[in-house]
């Protein structure tokens, strides 16, 4: 059972890397410098990601004289980092999430505050590290299991998990043997994003026209409106998204203003995004223990009781796992039958599915 996933998670890391290897050879063709320097992969703490959009640091130092201190001097003892535009990219998202749930890890409030202003601090008493102004994309891959799994109940409801678009994506086609996209196909999208990326006016600000301003007055109150429970926590940002995916696509269309069709653009995604949510998050209780225990039926097929303990490395106790199975099959989320022992003797083994 352990090869057989560690030979699904090899599989999977080379799917996700089929799948970052074009887009990152787009931006290494319109700034070299900036992807060799500016894309990492790494997560593991909030001071470690702010470290890597530091500001300049000055100290105050004393000039000696004669062992006398006769005047101080401003010195530069870290230059920081001069670009603050940092893209991570995480091929496999729950590690992250695990890191996360350390007591002392930072990195889910560092995470929600770049979203909300790039202003980022840690609060030691010496040598406090700060960044303003950053502009941190993070593009992570994992699989529904894993989510289900790592992302804890507080992730989905104190912002972080909303922060977030979630793209449920599946292969098309199976190939063995995948071609590279032909150049001639991919010059043109880069000559594209060159005159983007050439523009000189980046620091003006962008407002709808007439009828955009008239489209966003007829989608806000749907798109702020929200839902109860966890499903809405996880889409309580819906405007917001909408909003910056609309500037995405007026910057890339080189316009003066955010024009009707670059909001059609933003809500069509957002509509993706909400149907995957919905599809991810749906069936989830808000209860970590059966989520795992449904996540794993659902995508590994039937298991015995003795498998679904191995789930969570044994740390659960049959106290909280069947309480969880009862859950499961009242509300008719699984079922279970019996099946008869090897080489029949002893006794048949209980064996746990979902239902369809």
């Amino acid at each position: 059972m352990r090869r057989v996933r560690r030979a699904r998670r090899r599989q999977r890391q080379g799917s996700e890397g089929q799948a970052w290897s074009t887009p990152r050879y787009l931006l290494e063709q319109i700034d070299h410098e900036w992807a060799k320097a500016r894309i990492k992969s790494g997560l593991s703490s909030g001071e470690g990601l702010i470290y890597n959009v530091r500001d300049a640091r000055e100290e105050q130092q004393s000039i000696k004289e004669d062992g006398r201190v006769v005047d101080y001097q401003t010195v530069v003892v870290d230059e920081g980092e001069a670009d603050k535009r940092l893209l991570v990219f995480e091929p496999e998202l729950a590690t992250v999430l695990r890191r996360m749930q350390g007591e002392t890890n930072s990195l889910s409030a560092v995470l929600r505050e770049a979203w909300e202003s790039g202003q980022l601090s840690t609060l030691v008493k010496n040598a406090p590290t700060r960044a303003t102004g950053a502009h941190i994309s993070l593009i992570a891959h994992t699989t529904l299991e894993e989510l289900i799994t790592t992302l804890t109940e507080t992730d989905r409801a104190n912002g972080f998990a909303n922060r977030f678009i979630f793209l449920l994506v599946r292969r098309s086609k199976c190939l063995p043997e995948p071609a590279a996209i032909p150049e001639a196909e991919l010059m043109p999208l880069i000559n594209e994003l060159r005159q983007v990326a050439q523009q000189r006016d980046h620091h003006r600000v962008l407002v709808r026209d007439a009828d955009a301003r008239a489209l966003w007055a007829e989608v806000y109150p749907k798109l702020s409106e929200g839902e109860p429970g966890l499903l809405g926590a996880v889409l309580a940002r819906a405007e917001a998204h909408v909003l910056r995916l609309s500037l995405i696509y007026a910057v890339l269309d080189r316009s003066p203003v955010i024009r009707a069709e670059h909001l059609h653009s933003a809500l069509a995604v957002w509509d993706y995004a909400d149907a995957s949510a919905r599809r991810i998050f749906g069936d989830v209780l808000g209860l970590s223990v059966a989520d795992v225990i449904l996540a794993a039926l659902r995508t590994r097929g039937p298991m015995t009781r003795e498998e679904i303990t191995h789930l969570f490395h044994r740390n659960k106790k049959a106290t909280e796992i069947d309480p969880a199975l009862g859950l499961l099959l009242e509300q008719g989320k699984v079922k279970r039958s019996s099946r008869p022992p090897e080489g029949g003797k002893g006794r048949p083994a209980i064996v746990w599915e979902a239902t369809s």
